[in-house]
């Protein structure tokens, strides 16, 4: 909800603003990122997700 309305009492309420597109879904790359998280034992660098990837992704994209 993005756009904010004033109803009576001056209270504001959420309003759909049915111009914007709806999100898309989870990417390709994302969805990659995710599945190498979810192999990793504990907490994981963006440097190990990297790796793990492979490819030429920039260490600022992971």
């Amino acid at each position: 909800m993005s756009l904010r309305k004033t109803i009576g009492g001056g209270r504001r309420r959420a309003v759909r603003d049915d111009r914007r597109p709806r999100r898309r879904g989870q990417g390709e790359l994302e969805a990659l990122v995710l599945s190498a998280l979810r192999e990793a034992d504990g907490p994981a660098t963006a440097g190990w997700v990297q790796e793990r990837l492979g490819g030429d992704l920039a260490y600022t994209t992971v």
